[in-house]
């Protein structure tokens, strides 16, 4: 096969690769009932501009998801279906994404390993189907990665075209309003780049500019969270930041189960242990071939995109744990590019790399179809059934009756359609 008809074997490959993603993300999207969540972005999609606006101030995320998912709402319905097809939409786009970085920097066929890994990704395919913002951070993050790569690159004395860097100052500004776990990405691509273009005098005052630029966008939200800063404190105070600390051997485990499966609970699974163990081995393994040869320098960069950021928000959950790893989703891209850059070059070396490059690709595909069938069709691994609740207090309360409700449970009124009047009571509540 000539390098021209290989090319366009890779082109062709894409689109069905597309497809089967797109198919996998609806694949049952309506299946698990609305979760508690999902109840509070549909709840705020159907509220005024102003109302998400104040309701967001004092809460642990930034608002411009919520504008997204209104306008969505407003073309498309508040249907369990509808409301998760706009994730489901976003987390596909990153396919195609995966596969243009990886062309653009790894090579064409790497690329579309990357754009397999992404499509076949239980990670992004369950947070796909959530009603929330996570299927589109990882889109935003590449993005800021795409950019930093083409400004910091070698060019010849022409000065470079203005519009990439507005182009950063806008994405960074979208992945901040999009949410706080944002800062750490941005922070990280901005070192990076700093450090890349320490000898570029000129380009440095354009980040500097980008980084003035961008706060000058996010000052409004700033001030407007400023003025609601006792109710986020109060929020802070309710969460549970101010938990018993864990372990880092424990939480680091719990973040590479996660980032392989996207279920926290198959960390004690005993063959997700073995499995995701069996990938964290081969890739080690791939990557010290990889050092040791002429593509050292891709494959440290996109390690130090993947664990630099991930590192910050790492030290921030051992100070104050969260109860969920779901916000490093954010900077899972990187891992899936360095998975794909060990496949592809391996697979040009001995019989022994390709052997090995066979072993991660096999651990990859057997963990991500494990942990699909458990999200699938395991009960266990189910979101709460607010649908039958609902259904269950429908059938039995009457007009005299009311229905008390957690504050802030909009999952059982989104689906409950009886005669009872529904309130939301807090302990402070007469």
């Amino acid at each position: 096969m000539t390098a021209r008809n290989s090319q366009s074997a890779i082109r062709n490959s894409l689109l069905p690769l597309c497809l089967l993603a797109f198919l996998l993300r609806l694949f049952l999207l309506d299946a698990q009932p609305i979760w508690w969540d999902e109840g509070i972005s549909i709840h705020l999609a159907h509220s005024s501009l102003t109302a998400i606006v104040a309701n967001r101030a004092g809460n642990l995320h930034p608002p411009l998801y919520f504008f997204l998912l209104k306008g969505w709402i407003a073309l498309a319905g508040d249907s369990a279906f509808s409301a998760r097809f706009l994730s489901a939409l976003f987390s596909t786009l990153l396919v195609p994404a995966l596969y243009a970085f990886g062309r653009r920097w790894l090579g064409r066929r790497a690329g579309l390993f990357a754009a397999l890994l992404g499509g076949l990704s239980p990670l992004y395919v369950i947070y796909a189907q959530e009603v929330r913002v996570y299927g589109l951070l990882p889109l935003v993050y590449l993005a800021l990665l795409t950019l930093a790569r083409r400004l910091v690159a070698p060019r010849n004395s022409q000065p470079a075209p203005r519009s990439p860097w507005f182009l950063l100052a806008a994405v960074e500004t979208l992945a901040l309003a999009l949410h706080y776990m944002s800062l750490f990405a941005v922070v990280c691509v901005v070192i990076t780049m700093a450090v890349r273009l320490r000898r570029r005098r000129a380009d440095l005052l354009r980040l500097l500019a980008v980084q003035i630029l961008a706060a000058l966008l996010l000052l409004p939200w700033l001030l407007t969270v400023m003025r609601h800063a006792s109710a986020l404190t109060a929020r802070l105070g309710m969460s549970n930041w101010r938990a018993e600390p864990v372990t880092l051997a424990h939480f680091a485990r719990l973040l590479w189960t996660f980032q392989l499966t996207g279920l926290t609970s198959l960390v004690t699974d005993p063959v997700a242990i073995v499995l995701t163990v069996a990938v964290g081995l081969t890739l080690a393994g791939g990557l010290g071939l990889l050092i040791a040869s002429a593509s050292r320098r891709r494959a440290v960069s996109l390690l130090l995109d993947w664990l630099l950021p991930l590192a910050s928000a790492l030290v921030v959950w051992l100070l104050r744990p969260l109860s969920h790893p779901r916000y490093v989703l954010l900077f899972t891209p990187p891992l899936l590019l360095l998975c794909a850059l060990v496949l592809d070059r391996l697979l040009d070396r001995s019989w022994l790399a390709r052997g090995l490059a066979l072993l991660l690709a096999l651990s990859l595909l057997i963990t991500f179809a494990f942990s699909l069938r458990a999200y699938f069709f395991d009960p266990r691994f189910g979101k709460d059934d607010t649908r039958s609740v609902a259904a269950a207090i429908a059938a039995r309360a009457t007009a005299d009756d009311l229905v008390l409700v957690p504050p802030e449970d909009w999952s059982v009124p989104y689906y409950y359609d009886g005669l009872a009047r529904v309130e939301m009571i807090r302990p402070t509540d007469d």
